[in-house]
């Protein structure tokens, strides 16, 4: 049973576990004609991830070593922490693939019950009125073996927001909460439209992700990402319903390709009505805010400096 997760970690202790390795380094030679080489992993447990860096003196060890293990692997780390740069990272000095272990220790999972989620949302689909997009939004959210095996369990993200198991969900929920307060504000928004906006964004997710020991990207959500994946998913229904009005259509389909708002951002057009600028906003503020609270939860530090996106540190106000 594992007893040592990331978040309870700090600097001068012995580690003596089981985690899962996320992400891989290349082996670097020692600078300064030192003999020898290292390599670092990100390491990571359902509390969240920290740096590992294995210092080797001999070449052919530490190659050995490295080729021995692979990212999504479970390997037992006997080490001890320190602080480098404000954060507590691992020095490894054995490291060995390990089958013993429970499998809720590593994938972190929304508090939210799923089954209610489900529910909530099915309401909200009841109470849209265009009857088009009420029929569109019914062919995901009324498909039991959908909403059980995919949608209620996906994530909204491998590293960003909402990154656990039932994340997608909690995520398309509060951004229709959100969505209710611009509305009432701004009344002229088509509220309908909206909700598409939260409930459809993310769908191409279901695809674009798997869970095995922790969050994957597929191979199709490689080759196409989750815009496109939506957009496809989205107009392989909207061919089936008869009379599907075309601009209609067209402003559903746009919402999902623009939702990234900026073309550097992933979205290959930028929103262009009103409905789909603020959608793209309301999705900014949620997934942003969201990432903020995770980042100060997991972290243990004072200052935590995050560099996937922002570039810039929190503060955690830890000390």
């Amino acid at each position: 049973m594992k007893t040592q997760f990331v978040s309870d970690l700090k600097p001068e202790v012995l580690v003596d576990d089981v985690f899962v390795i996320d992400k891989k380094g290349s082996v670097n030679q020692y600078k300064n004609g030192k003999a020898g080489s290292w390599f670092s992993l990100v390491l990571s447990d359902k509390t969240g991830k920290i740096s590992a860096k294995y210092w080797g003196n001999n070449d052919a060890m530490t190659n050995s070593l490295y080729d021995s293990i692979l990212e999504g692997d479970h390997v037992k780390i006997h080490g001890k922490t320190t602080s480098y740069d404000n954060k507590t990272e691992i020095h490894m000095e054995h490291i060995s693939k390990s089958a013993d272990f429970e499998i809720g220790d590593f994938i972190k999972t929304c508090s939210k019950n799923s089954l209610q989620m489900i529910s909530n949302l099915r309401q909200i689909v009841k109470e849209v009125k265009n009857p088009y997009l009420k029929h569109l939004l019914e062919s995901f959210v009324n498909d039991e073996k959908f909403m059980n095996e995919q949608s209620s369990q996906a994530p909204a993200g491998k590293n960003w927001h909402h990154d656990y198991v039932g994340g997608l969900l909690e995520h398309v929920l509060s951004l229709i909460d959100i969505s209710r307060t611009v509305q009432k504000n701004h009344p002229e928004l088509d509220f309908d439209l909206l909700v598409i906006g939260c409930i459809l964004h993310d769908i191409g997710k279901v695809k674009e992700f798997k869970i095995t020991n922790k969050i994957q990207i597929t191979d199709y959500g490689r080759l196409f990402g989750h815009i496109s994946i939506g957009f496809l998913m989205v107009s392989e229904k909207i061919s089936s319903i008869p009379g599907f009005p075309e601009e209609l259509k067209n402003k559903v389909l746009h919402m999902i390709l623009s939702h990234h708002r900026q073309l550097e951002h992933g979205s290959p057009v930028v929103p262009m009505f009103p409905e789909a600028v603020a959608f793209s906003m309301i999705d900014d503020t949620d997934a942003k805010t969201q990432h903020a609270i995770q980042l100060v939860e997991q972290s243990k530090n004072e200052w935590e400096y995050e560099d996937d996106y922002s570039g810039h540190w929190f503060w955690t106000n830890k000390n």
